[in-house]
This record gives C-alpha cells, structure tokens and sequence, in this order.
C-alpha cells in the first residue's frame, strides 16, 4: 500500500460560500495489478450533521474534496471525516487519513442585544455621575467581527446621559434629568461589531423619572386682577386663580390661602376645574368670592396677598398679591354744594347787559365714570328764557338784557342729572336773583325770598316785578298796537260826536243872538244895556241842558269851571252853590247913550266879575 501524499489533514474553507473546492486528494500505491489499483472512500465524523462536503474520483489515484452545501460557522466550526483508500489486492491493504475541515468566519451576524428593551426607574435631578444602567451585547462571529461597541443613537435627545462605549454603562455625565420635562425618557441605544462592514444592532432604554418635589407652585397670571361690581350680595364669585405645581403626588398637591382679607373674601377650591395630564398635576383652581356686600365709595380696591404651599417633604411655596377693583354702581345722586343754600341771591343791576355770568353752579358726586358726569338743569323759574344754564358746566347766565328782562326776584330751581343708569338726580336747588336798580332794602328781598320759598318747586316764581314784558314781547307789541287802534277808533267817534253837537248849539246860540241883537237895538235907541250871563259850552258834568244847548254860565261860574278842569278843590256843581251876576238879581236896565254904547275900557270894567272884585 503506498502512502498518501497529504502529510496533514486540516482543510479549510470560508462560511457561506457553496461549492468550494477544498483539495485534492492523492494516493498512490507501490503494486502492480490489481493490488495497485487504489479505492478511495470518505467515512464522515460529523454526527447527524448535513454533510458538508463531498469526494469524487478525477482521476487514477485521485479525488477531489468539495463542499455541498453553504457551511455556517456560527452552526457548527468545524467537520471531522477520515478519508479511507483500500486497494484491491488479496488481502486487501487499507490507508486513512483523519481529515478536518475547518469553516472560517465571515461578519455574517449583527451584534445581540441580551435584552430588547433595559427599562429602569432613576430620580430626577441625580448628581453628575451616577450610573443610570449597563446594557451588552455579543456577536457570534468571531474576532474582531465580534468585539461589540456601544453609542446613543444619534437622533435622540440624551438629557445629560452617556454610554461608556466598550463596557455599555449608561451615566450622567450633566444635569438634564427633570420628570417635569420627561417623566419616561425613551434612548435607542446601537451595539456595532468591528468587522469590515460593521454590523450594527439597536435595544431601547426606558428610563422612568421618579419625582422629586423640585417645583415651587406656580400662580398663574401672578400679578392678578379682578373687577367685582359694589353692593353685590354675599358669595359673588370674583374670579379664579389658578395654580399649577407640575410636580407629582403630594409633591404637586397645593394648598392656597389668603394673608389678608379673609374678612372680606374667601377661596375655595373647585376640583371640577382643575386639570391633570397624566401623572402631571398641570392645574389647580381656586374661586374667589365675597363674604360681604362691597361699597366701592368706601373702599375702592383691595390687595389681597396669597401664599400658595405644596405638600411635598421639604414642602415648596410661593406668594403673590390679588388686586380686586371694586367697579361703580349709580348709587348716588349729584350733591349741589354751590350754592350752599336754598336762600342764597344774586344781585343783578339793571344796565347789565346779556351774557353776564351769574353764578356757576357746582355739584359733587362721589360714583365716577359716567355715573359722576354732570348735567344740570331747570326745573322751574325760567319760562321766558331770561336765563341760560350750561348743560356741561352749570355756568348760570343772562340770556336777556337786565332791562329787557325786567326788575323782581327770580326764584330759578335747578337740579344736577348724571349719566348713569338709571339716572341719578340731585335734590332741587334754589337759586334767587334779584334784578333792580339797587338791592338796599334788605328786609323787603328777604321777605320775598321766604315768600317764593313757600310755592311748590315745579312753579314758576317772580316777585316783586315790575315790567311789560311779563309775556313774551311779541304779545305785547301785539296788545298795544291793538290798544292804539281801538283809542283811534273811540277818539274818531268822541271827534264826530262833539263836532256834530257843536254844529247844532252854533245853530241855536246864531237864534238867540239875533234876537238879543234886535232887543239891544231897541234898548240902545232908548239910551240903556243889559249884563248878560256868560255863556260857556261845558264838557262834562252840568255842561249842556237835557237839549244839548249850552247853559249860559255868570263868570264867577266860568271860573269854577275852568278851575275845576285843572286841578282846583272848588267844584261847580256842589249842591246849593249857586253864582248869581248882581245885574239879573236885581231887574236894573241901564240905559246909555247911543255914542257911548262900546267905550274901551269903560266897557271891561263894568262887565268885570262883581265876585272876584271886577
């Protein structure tokens, strides 16, 4: 038998790669014949592995090793066969060759996590440091195809963590751990081998941050401010404050309470408007209300500090102050605080002139806004606008002249409107303005003014007037145009009347005087005259007959009569006063000679009045 000409048998080959030629195998034999013809044969040592090669015959003397199949390392490193040679010889000589086949690594598997996902529990805020969690790997490969590194995924937020790159320790390497940022921080952490490629493998960190009571509570809206209408009743809600302490637990379990103010106000907390997000408290709510009716002219704002404390071991607090604004109601009527007085008087001489300031009426109201806006306004004494009141101001005026207007005291009521709702109105005031030449007599106005005082508000008061315009002065020049007609027409008709009375006496004294002519006539031829009773139309009482002809009157009567028109205390028609001419009463006829009948002179003297010494 000869002998084989392999000296070792170690073969070979790379995983994963099929049909590989290993090697060829040799044999030879020294014989002749059939005892050196040579049958080669491989007697596997694998077990109930697949086999992972074959041996065929190529030739005389030879065959050839290959594999059948894609050989896995990781499965199994290596094969153990023996290759056998018998010849054909008598007896037959057998030869073996112990074979075996070694399968070479390629980075064929990824790094392996031992777990899918590492999950710990760490408190927030741990110190620079602190080892959170180790997370390893292996690889089946082998070599550096199977040296694992480790890092953070690069797209996630590491907050302050790190991960030792050989051993797979996580620690702090800077503050970040907040539950109130993240209470469940989620890494991706990569395990990569060192084979050419590399070959990388992923697991995940949960990390649930334990609470730490970190957190101060937080007044929300701090400073606050808060309207609340006055003369509400008891428990009108103010307002909400709002708290939130992101904490957790009793850690962000508040409790909120009022230093100040607990008199007058109160906060209660409403779980029906508190929120929660998770395990975080976001939000607490407390109602503000009022425990007594508020009056805003009393006290117009209050300032209530508060202090807000968590349950947390050391417990964590905060303050801040509440600013309640008390609004306005109309809940006062304007005050007239000029004048002072109902009986207070403005003189105004009679040359002042129209637009001449009198007084400015001044009123308070202690609500403010549109409820303190100020209107004033009559309410009586002003019927024919001799006076003017500014709306806005309450500056009194003379719309009218004084002496247009008239002399007398004006008793002018007024009262203040604000603008509020409903509309506040100020008890009436009484303004007296006196319009005169002088305002000396003092007892006389003051009498007055407590006269006016006496008639209802609502009434329009003038005393002591003196004027022509107490109407409007198109009503008097009305009334005297009409009152100079009807004088014309009566004056006309008295005009008519007398001259047609007149036309009749002429008449009848022509009569009488050509009948006295023809008596004298025949007295004068007989040498003698007659005193005749003068004779006068009078106008009035006892100035005609029942006839209309004039009375003749002596002169002492012409005398009383014409004293009587002007003014003397004799009066001609007093019962029993008679005057008598000296002539008549005694029947004498003197008889004077034709050539002294009109003597001048002579004449005046015997016709003079006998009464007055003529």
């Amino acid at each position: 038998m000869g002998t084989s000409s392999m000296s070792t048998g170690n073969l070979e080959v790379e995983e994963n790669k099929p049909n590989v030629s290993l090697a060829v195998v040799r044999i030879i034999d020294g014989d002749e014949g059939e005892a050196g013809r040579v049958e080669c044969k491989l007697n596997p040592l694998w077990g109930d592995a697949p086999a992972p090669m074959m041996m065929k015959e190529i030739g005389k003397g030879q065959c050839m090793l290959q594999t059948v199949r894609l050989l896995d390392r990781e499965t199994k490193a290596e094969y153990r066969a023996n290759i056998i040679a018998t010849d054909h010889g008598d007896p037959p000589l057998t030869s073996q060759l112990e074979l075996t086949l070694h399968v070479l690594d390629q980075n064929d598997n990824d790094p392996v996590f031992s777990l899918s996902t590492y999950s710990a529990s760490v408190l927030e805020n741990l110190p620079v440091g602190s080892t959170i969690i180790t997370v390893s790997a292996s690889d089946n490969d082998q070599g550096a195809n199977a040296e694992v590194r480790y890092r953070f995924n690069d797209s996630n937020d590491h907050q302050g963590l790190d991960i030792d790159t050989n051993s797979g320790v996580v620690t702090v390497v800077k503050p970040g751990l907040d539950r109130e940022i993240h209470d469940v921080l989620n890494l991706s952490v990569l395990a990569f081998d060192q084979g050419e490629p590399s070959r990388v493998a992923s697991a995940n960190i949960v990390l649930t941050i334990l609470d730490v009571n970190d957190n101060s509570p937080s007044i929300l809206g701090n400073p606050l401010r808060f309207e609340v209408s006055e003369n509400q009743l008891p428990g009108t809600e103010v307002g909400n404050v709002f708290v939130r302490d992101p904490d957790q637990g009793n850690n962000g379990l508040v409790s909120l309470k009022l230093l100040q103010g607990s008199e007058m106000f109160q906060l209660v907390k409403t779980p029906e408007f508190s929120q929660a997000s998770g395990s975080k408290s976001v939000t607490q709510c407390w109602r503000l209300s009022t425990l007594r009716s508020l009056d805003r002219e009393v006290v117009n704002m209050f300032n209530l500090p508060i202090f807000a404390e968590d349950h947390g071991i050391p417990s964590q607090n905060s303050s801040a102050s509440i600013k309640v604004i008390v609004t306005d109601e109309n809940d006062h009527d304007p005050v007239i605080v000029k004048p002072s007085d109902n009986m207070s008087e403005i003189f105004v001489a009679m040359d002042s002139r129209a637009g001449k300031s009198l007084l400015k009426i001044e009123a308070d109201d202690v609500d403010i806004g549109p409820n303190a806006e100020l209107r004033y306004l009559f309410i009586s004494g002003n019927p024919e606008e001799i006076f003017d009141l500014d709306i806005k101001t309450g500056e009194l005026k003379l719309k009218k002249a004084a002496k247009n207007a008239g002399e007398g005291l004006y008793r002018l009521v007024v009262e203040v409107h604000d603008g509020g709702t409903p509309n506040g109105v100020s008890l009436p005031g009484i303004v007296h303005v006196l319009i005169n030449q002088t305002n000396g007599n003092r007892s006389l106005i003051e009498d007055m003014k407590a006269r006016s005082m006496s008639h209802p508000i609502h009434e329009d008061v003038v005393l002591g007037r003196n004027t022509k315009h107490s109407l409007p002065l198109w009503v008097y020049l009305a009334c005297g145009i009409g009152l100079l007609v009807v004088l014309l027409v009566v004056g006309l008709c008295i005009v008519l009347l007398c001259c047609k009375k007149d036309k009749k006496g002429a008449n009848k004294q022509k009569a009488s005087q050509g009948k006295r002519k023809q008596r004298t006539n025949r007295g004068v031829a007989r040498g003698s005259i007659s005193e005749e009773p003068l004779s006068l139309p009078l106008q009035g009482r006892g100035g005609f007959g029942s006839d209309n002809s004039p009375i003749p009157l002596s002169p002492d009567q012409a005398n009383l009569h014409f004293l009587s028109r002007f003014g003397s205390s004799r009066k001609s028609d007093r019962t029993g006063d008679h005057v008598v001419s000296p002539a008549a009463s005694h029947g004498v006829i003197q008889k004077l000679p034709l050539e002294n009948t009109f003597v001048e002179g002579k004449m005046d003297v015997k016709l003079g009045n006998p009464l007055l010494g003529g």
